[in-house]
């Protein structure tokens, strides 16, 4: 994932691991995703070619898309406590997440939807899928949050065009630095 932050471009990358370079600083950083943003590397970026790219706008709308309650909650406090400013819609299922974002004007989608997998209805996956062959809504940065440990289902969901997979933390002190970090890469 490379973050241009003078211009908020980002640009996804489905190799394995994951990576995030910021060019805020004068010699590009390289950072590995796990759990929370640590420095892994210094490298310059060589080519964008192969990329996916997402204009990150100035809302902080999240779609927080999760079959239970509780965790939608707790998902929501955590981001909360990194940035008070932060919009939320609850989203129950991936049928509801299609329809959601069907009947939304452009201008008002969400700056980044929270997905989990393993949902009654429309399976996450599929609404994965579904998004990504939308032209409207290909540009929506999707991380996949979810309890699901199969390696198949990390492989699909960037396969599919995730811009991250992360497993749901066992603590809310984990959820917290997750939350903060995708709130400075996507929300800032």
């Amino acid at each position: 994932m490379y973050v241009e932050k003078r211009d908020f471009w980002l640009f996804f990358d489905t190799a394995l691991p994951h990576f995030v370079e910021l060019f805020s600083h004068p010699t590009p950083m390289k950072f590995a995703f796990i759990g929370v943003v640590i420095v892994y590397n210094i490298q310059p970026i060589k080519s964008c070619n192969n990329y996916s790219f997402m204009r990150l706008g100035a809302k902080n709308l999240i779609f927080i898309v999760d079959d239970d309650p509780d965790d939608r909650q707790l998902i929501l406090d955590a981001f909360l406590e990194n940035n008070s400013a932060i919009d939320y819609v609850f989203i129950e299922d991936g049928i509801q997440l299609m329809d959601t974002l069907h009947a939304t004007d452009p201008e008002n989608f969400p700056a980044l939807i929270l997905l989990d997998l393993n949902m009654p209805g429309m399976m996450g996956l599929h609404a994965l899928k579904e998004i990504r062959e939308n032209k409207d809504l290909k540009h929506i940065p999707t991380i996949i949050l979810t309890t699901s440990s199969f390696a198949q289902d990390e492989s699909s969901s960037y396969k599919l065009g995730a811009s991250c997979f992360l497993r749901k933390p066992q603590t809310y002190k984990e959820l917290l630095e997750i939350a903060g970090a995708i709130t400075r890469l996507w929300l800032s």
